[in-house]
């Protein structure tokens, strides 16, 4: 992963950091940047790598947000060869969740209560998504509606209704 070494000195540092892509999230309607989609804590030997995304005020509940993760996402696994994408998403931005969801982040965990913010304790949660799963939906898992999944080992089972 790496970008162009020309412009203002932060960018030039980033791009001198082989373990991260930096793309900035802009509106096809007015050509603006509305924020910034990452690839960042690249592990070769795991093929896997983080996520983040960051988009201003301009850019959100248009579906900016959903389109940027589905396009870095895509490009992480058809271009890069990732097999695992992650990221972290505390509780206050339900945007943020919707988005992930959206796409094909799994939730695999949370951190109960692990930021203070606001006055109020907010929930951290660990989502992924795979490449397998990736190529199952191309990040549209709401179309890939298949036959209900039997439950993960260690996970209640639903009440019988026979």
């Amino acid at each position: 992963m790496s970008t162009s070494a020309a412009g203002p000195p932060a960018i030039r540092y980033r791009a001198q950091q082989k373990d991260r892509l930096d793309l900035a999230v802009v509106d096809r309607a007015n050509g603006r940047c509305v924020g910034e989609a990452v690839l960042n804590e690249w592990s070769p030997a795991n093929r896997s790598c983080n996520f983040r995304i960051a988009l201003t005020a301009a850019g959100r509940d248009r579906g900016l947000g959903t389109e940027a993760v589905r396009l870095i996402v895509g490009h992480g696994f058809e271009r890069l060869g990732l097999h695992r994408i992650s990221l972290t998403v505390f509780g206050h931005n339900p945007r943020g969740l919707r988005a992930y969801a959206k796409a094909g982040f799994v939730l695999e965990g949370t951190r109960r209560e692990a930021l203070r913010f606001g006055g109020e304790w907010v929930d951290d949660h660990d989502m992924a998504i795979l490449s397998s799963e990736w190529r199952r939906h191309r990040g549209r898992p709401e179309s890939t509606c298949s036959p209900v999944s039997p439950p993960r080992p260690g996970a209640p089972h639903p009440p019988s209704t026979s």
